[in-house]
């Protein structure tokens, strides 16, 4: 039963679409952070808020800033 799940999850997620982000939005994006930082948002909160995204281990994920914006780079700029 778990495996079946596991198994579902997985592909899931390989078959959801990945949202391409351009750099001039993530640039944006990085300008506006503060104010949502001054609302408790974590970068990653804020992230997938503004670009409704839905990515747990970003919006979970309280780690250095840094970690959080080389994570976004990697996956969602193109």
């Amino acid at each position: 039963m778990f495996a079946h799940m596991l198994q579902h999850l997985q592909s899931d997620h390989a078959a959801r679409a990945i949202t391409q982000i351009t750099p001039e939005q993530y640039q944006e994006w990085e300008r506006n952070y503060c104010f949502d930082g001054l609302r408790s948002m974590t970068p990653g909160q804020s992230f997938c808020s503004m670009f409704e995204i839905t990515d747990h281990i970003l919006f979970f994920n309280s780690l250095d800033p840094a970690d959080i914006a080389q994570y976004i780079k990697d996956t969602y700029i193109k």
